[in-house]
Formats: C-alpha cells, structure tokens, sequence
C-alpha cells in the first residue's frame, strides 16, 4: 500500500541517520494501550507490518502502574496485555505519570526507542526536544507512523555542515563557488577571471537525407492546344489504301498456326 511505502521511506531516514536498526522497541503510553484494546487492535500483529521489521512492545514501570487499575477492572484486557508488554526499568522511585516518565526515560537512556503514543501534547514535545525518536499514533483503528519533525532535519543538517568545515580545509568552499560562478556566469555576462569555457560550435541546420528524398520524374510536355472551329480533313485514296494494307496485315497475325500433331491426322 501507499501508506507502508511512506512509513519505509520515514524508517530509512531514522536508519541512515540516527541509527535505530531493528528489531525496533516500540515504547509505548497508557492511552496507547487503552485506544488500541478499545478499538480491538492487536498491536503486536500490525507493528511488524507498519515497521517492516520484528518489534518489541515495551512500557516503564511508571505507565504500567498507572494502566494497572484497568487491566484489573478488564479481565479480557489483562490477559490480553500483560503477555505482551514487556516492562523496562525507569529508575523513577516515585510514581510518575506516563508523560513525565517517559520524557524522562527518553532523555537518559542510550539505546534507540520508538514511541507510540496517544498523547498529542507528549508527541509534540518529544519532536520539539528529541531527535532520532520514531513516533508512532493510532487513527480510528488504524496504526500511524508520523513522519520525521523539523528538528530532525536541521540536526542532520547541522551534522552535515560541521562535517564538511572538518574535511575541508579554510577557503575552500569560497573558491570552489568563485570557480563555479566563472565557468557558469549569469547569463548576459562574459567570463571573467583565468578560467575560461570551451565554446562549442553550433552545428548548422543540415537539410534532409537526398537517399530519403523523392527524386524529381521531368515533366511532359504538354500536348498542342488544338484549335477551335478546325473542320476535319478529308481521307486521300493514299491514306485509304494504308488502312487496308495494316487490317490484312494485323489478320494474317491472327490467324492460328495449324500443329503438327492437326497435320498428321489430316
């Protein structure tokens, strides 16, 4: 689908750029939780559809305290649950809420997270604050990816950039645009400075192919005019007797040549 190929395009920038590799762990809130068993979502069947990869879905102490009052309630939702989500130690001595703890957990821990979380304001701020974090949400009933935030992209920017002032040595950007813009002046500028362009000359409109073209056939010469009110002339004996001579002609031509075979019969 449409969808999955754009989730992979999002994954593979995280990859390339902040090194989260699968298998993914997929950190997860108390609304999370609630919306996908609410909505009857088997998330432990579809992340690894949505992330293209095997998944490990994982809370912190702190949010499984607070869900904890639920699944006790919901018998179904427990058993559900509670095979399924893996604990992470979040080193919080007190209770905490689930977006506290997790901001916190994200901020301390080396290891690459993804975030599924219902939370509007909790998603906004860990794209404001933290990069390299794959936030994930659901819609209705149906598992979104939320693409990489702003600053994401100006991290790798900016990681780019010191990268090139390291390898580069001091003037080297400033002459290789002063180069660019000598062979490639604006246009209705001649070139200025020791590097010159090759010009190419422009190669002149050829006319076509003689071995394609029609050769010219001459002309007929048209016939005279003939003349207007011209009476015929009259039939000489001289022309009369031509005309008798070419018919007997033109019959003896015609007539059939007896074969040897009529010969001998007769």
């Amino acid at each position: 689908m449409q969808r999955y190929k754009k989730f992979k395009k999002y994954l593979q920038f995280f990859r390339i750029n902040f090194n989260v590799l699968p298998p993914f762990n997929v950190l997860v809130d108390g609304e999370f939780v609630s919306w996908a068993f609410e909505k009857k979502v088997e998330v432990a069947h579809i992340l690894p559809k949505v992330m293209d990869a095997t998944c490990n879905v994982c809370t912190t102490k702190c949010v499984f305290r607070e869900i904890e009052p639920d699944l006790n309630r919901n018998r179904e939702m427990r058993d559900n649950i509670l095979g399924k989500l893996t604990r992470v130690n979040c080193s919080h001595s007190t209770l905490l809420s689930s977006t506290e703890c997790l901001l916190d957990f994200l901020s301390k821990t080396q290891e690459k997270y993804c975030l599924g979380a219902q939370n509007a304001d909790l998603r906004k701020t860990i794209g404001k604050e933290h990069v390299g974090v794959p936030l994930l949400f659901m819609a209705v009933n149906v598992l979104m990816l939320a693409p990489p935030t702003k600053k994401n992209y100006s991290t790798v920017d900016e990681r780019y950039d010191h990268y090139m002032s390291l390898q580069l040595p001091e003037g080297i950007v400033e002459k290789a645009k002063q180069a660019e813009k000598e062979l490639h002046p604006p246009v209705g500028q001649k070139f200025v400075g020791p590097l010159t362009h090759l010009h190419r000359k422009k190669k002149k409109a050829k006319g076509p192919n003689p071995l394609s073209r029609k050769k010219k056939q001459p002309k007929k010469p048209a016939p005279p005019p003939s003349q207007q009110g011209a009476q015929p002339q009259p039939q000489t004996q001289g022309t009369i007797q031509n005309d008798q001579t070419q018919s007997e002609t033109e019959k003896k031509k015609r007539k059939r040549k007896r074969s040897k075979k009529e010969n001998t019969s007769d």
